[in-house]
Protein backbone atom coordinates (compact mmCIF):
# COMPACT_ATOMS: atom_id res chain seq x y z
CA UNK A 1 0.00 0.00 0.00
CA UNK A 2 2.96 2.23 0.54
CA UNK A 3 4.09 2.21 -3.04
CA UNK A 4 1.13 3.25 -4.20
CA UNK A 5 0.51 6.27 -1.80
CA UNK A 6 4.01 7.44 -2.55
CA UNK A 7 4.19 7.07 -6.06
CA UNK A 8 4.63 10.20 -7.86
CA UNK A 9 4.80 11.34 -11.58
CA UNK A 10 8.34 12.08 -12.71
CA UNK A 11 7.71 14.47 -15.79
CA UNK A 12 11.81 15.46 -16.09
CA UNK A 13 14.38 12.96 -16.43
CA UNK A 14 18.31 12.75 -16.14
CA UNK A 15 20.35 12.15 -19.56
CA UNK A 16 22.04 9.34 -18.11
CA UNK A 17 22.36 5.83 -20.01
CA UNK A 18 20.26 2.63 -18.06
CA UNK A 19 22.44 -0.41 -17.67
CA UNK A 20 20.81 -3.01 -19.88
CA UNK A 21 20.21 -5.48 -16.96
CA UNK A 22 17.94 -2.54 -15.34
CA UNK A 23 16.27 -2.36 -18.79
CA UNK A 24 15.66 -6.14 -18.82
CA UNK A 25 14.21 -6.05 -15.13
CA UNK A 26 11.65 -3.60 -16.06
CA UNK A 27 10.71 -5.39 -18.74
CA UNK A 28 10.61 -8.71 -17.47
CA UNK A 29 8.35 -6.94 -14.55
CA UNK A 30 5.89 -5.14 -17.09
CA UNK A 31 5.54 -8.87 -18.37
CA UNK A 32 3.93 -10.15 -15.13
CA UNK A 33 1.28 -7.39 -15.72
CA UNK A 34 -2.27 -8.40 -15.38
CA UNK A 35 -4.30 -7.90 -18.46
CA UNK A 36 -8.00 -8.66 -20.10
CA UNK A 37 -8.23 -12.31 -20.38
CA UNK A 38 -4.20 -12.76 -19.79
CA UNK A 39 -4.27 -11.56 -23.43
CA UNK A 40 -1.18 -9.35 -22.80
CA UNK A 41 -1.13 -7.34 -26.04
CA UNK A 42 2.00 -5.46 -25.32
CA UNK A 43 5.21 -4.78 -27.30
CA UNK A 44 8.60 -3.63 -26.52
CA UNK A 45 11.03 -1.90 -28.53
CA UNK A 46 13.62 -0.18 -26.51
CA UNK A 47 15.51 2.71 -28.51
CA UNK A 48 19.00 3.83 -27.42
CA UNK A 49 21.65 6.20 -28.90
CA UNK A 50 21.39 7.45 -32.56
CA UNK A 51 18.10 5.25 -32.94
CA UNK A 52 16.71 6.99 -29.93
CA UNK A 53 17.51 10.71 -31.88
CA UNK A 54 16.29 9.47 -34.73
CA UNK A 55 12.65 8.40 -33.42
CA UNK A 56 12.71 11.70 -31.07
CA UNK A 57 13.46 14.07 -34.63
CA UNK A 58 10.71 12.13 -36.33
CA UNK A 59 8.23 12.63 -33.23
CA UNK A 60 8.94 16.00 -33.03
CA UNK A 61 7.68 16.68 -36.51
CA UNK A 62 5.03 14.82 -36.48
CA UNK A 63 3.97 16.61 -33.53
CA UNK A 64 4.97 20.25 -35.81
CA UNK A 65 3.58 18.77 -38.88
CA UNK A 66 0.04 18.05 -36.48
CA UNK A 67 -0.19 21.43 -35.28
CA UNK A 68 0.26 23.29 -38.28
CA UNK A 69 -2.43 21.53 -39.70
CA UNK A 70 -1.36 19.20 -42.39
CA UNK A 71 -2.44 15.71 -41.65
CA UNK A 72 -1.28 13.85 -45.02
CA UNK A 73 0.60 11.21 -43.76
CA UNK A 74 3.65 9.67 -45.56
CA UNK A 75 2.18 5.84 -44.45
CA UNK A 76 -0.26 4.31 -42.29
CA UNK A 77 -0.10 3.88 -38.17
CA UNK A 78 0.77 0.11 -37.39
CA UNK A 79 -0.67 -1.60 -34.62
CA UNK A 80 0.81 -4.48 -32.74
CA UNK A 81 -0.22 -6.98 -30.64
CA UNK A 82 2.65 -9.50 -30.10
CA UNK A 83 4.59 -9.59 -26.72
CA UNK A 84 7.99 -8.49 -28.76
CA UNK A 85 11.54 -7.29 -27.12
CA UNK A 86 13.76 -5.80 -29.57
CA UNK A 87 16.78 -3.60 -29.52
CA UNK A 88 17.61 -0.23 -31.59
CA UNK A 89 20.56 1.64 -31.12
Amino acid sequence: MKAITDRRSIRKYKDIPLEEEKINDILRAALLAPSAKNRQPWKFIVYQGEAKKRLVAAMEKGIKREQSGITDLPGLPMVCRTRLIRWRS
